[in-house]
């Protein structure tokens, strides 16, 4: 099965006050690690965001395209993303860029659990992830139509393709869970970055 990526990377975090997609982690733009990682395992790899935003620099290889409706949140990126993926793979990895600790081993444990599905969202202690999952890129027309009549919740537009919920401790255990950690407010950053650092050394 083909499979390219696609990374959401969103506007200004209202928490932290700056793009997450600068955000420094580790040394290196948020939005870029989250990119090289992505890009290690999709044949393809699009990177989501409104016109005219800033971002920092992208692995070769990753292009980037932009919401065909502005303002209309993350299902109007995986739009984009699917529609420039469309003639290239069979599946779509989305990854918001606010989860640093994404690995590889835990985008390919999505791929492999995908089968015949429509698409899988890890699930974790009661949590579902819509924005760290793999939906096969027939949907698009399921996202296109939400748009259009004004749906804007990643949920409906998950069961509107019949996206599959699983358990995350079925995909990977132990520290590959950390995958599922979104930095998106200053303490779950810090945690993230903590446990990066653990793991550097």
């Amino acid at each position: 099965m083909t499979i390219g990526g696609i990374i959401l990377c969103g506007g200004a975090s209202l928490r932290m006050g700056e793009s997450k997609a600068w955000l420094d982690f580790c040394g290196e733009p948020m939005l870029s690690r989250v990119a090289r990682i992505v890009t290690s395992v999709a044949i393809k790899t699009v990177v989501v965001g409104q016109a005219g935003q800033s971002l920092p620099p992208l692995p070769t290889g990753c292009h980037v395209v932009h919401d065909r409706i502005a303002n209309a949140g993350p299902l109007a990126g995986i739009e984009a993303g699917l529609t420039a993926l469309r003639r290239h793979c069979e599946a779509a990895l989305v990854v918001s860029c606010d989860h640093p600790l994404v690995s590889a081993s835990f985008l390919r444990a999505l791929t492999e659990k995908l089968g015949e599905d429509a698409g899988i969202i890890p699930r974790y202690q009661g949590r579902t992830y819509p924005l760290l999952a793999i939906y096969r890129v027939n949907v698009l027309p399921q996202a296109q139509k939400l748009l259009d009549d004004g749906e804007r919740r990643i949920r409906t537009f998950a069961a509107s393709c019949n996206a599959v919920e699983i358990d995350a401790e079925t995909l990977v255990d132990g520290d590959e869970l950390q995958s599922l950690i979104n930095a998106n407010d200053p303490i779950t950053l810090e945690k993230a970055l903590l446990l990066a650092k653990r793991d550097l050394q």
